[in-house]
């Protein structure tokens, strides 16, 4: 039992462990829901800002304003860390290949954004959940890593609930916001979105198992 001391007694720490395990609880939770909200209104804010079927700002000037923001909030949590204790920085061929997986995602944080006029906010994302089978394919052929029949079986939900939505939204043209929707381009960048974002998720893991041993 671990002990403190306070006005000379010596106290039992019993009591904090509790406390901070309610407060980890507590972080993780309005963590979770904020970037559940943050994920869900993406797509509609997007949506919101069309004009005349258009999107009126360019893609990459967004995505580089995501990005820099990641990275000042980065460079803050860094510098935390390195204030408690130091940090060794790995060496450049060590990080180099993650450039790639970076370059993947730059691609489809674009594509995201245009994906938005061929389909409705909520086929975008019933239809992103694809690339959890996709992932989970390239997981098995590149790790080797084996799937439970119950995993499986989940993905198989996943799949079939994306082609209903592709087949009961499907229309040539784009239609409304408020309707369920989605057009054959929309469908090969989801496509392309879901094996993209799939093979950068494995090949980021791949690289980064293969540098901790």
């Amino acid at each position: 039992m671990k002990l403190y001391y306070k006005n000379d007694e010596v106290l039992p720490l019993q009591n904090t462990k509790p406390k901070s395990a309610f407060l980890s609880l507590v972080q993780w939770t309005c963590m979770l829901i904020a970037g559940t909200l943050a994920y869900g209104s993406y797509t509609i804010f997007v949506h919101l800002c069309e004009v005349d079927g258009r999107i009126p700002f360019s893609s990459a000037s967004s995505t580089l304003m995501i990005e820099t923001s990641k990275l000042v909030t980065s460079l803050v949590l860094y510098l935390q860390q390195t204030s408690c204790k130091p940090i060794n920085i790995p060496k450049f061929t060590l990080w180099l290949p993650f450039s790639i997986p970076a370059i993947l995602y730059a691609i489809n944080n674009n594509m995201a954004i245009h994906m938005q006029l061929h389909m409705d906010p909520t086929s975008y994302q019933v239809l992103s959940n694809m690339k959890i089978g996709v992932t989970a394919v390239l997981y098995r052929i590149i790790i080797g890593r084996r799937l439970s029949k119950i995993q499986w079986f989940a993905l198989g939900i996943l799949t079939i609930a994306g082609l209903f939505d592709s087949y009961g939204g499907y229309s040539s043209q784009s239609r409304s916001v408020t309707e369920i929707h989605i057009t054959l381009t929309g469908l090969i960048m989801m496509i392309s979105y879901c094996s993209i974002s799939g093979f950068a998720g494995v090949y980021s893991e791949y690289i980064l198992k293969r540098h901790i041993k």
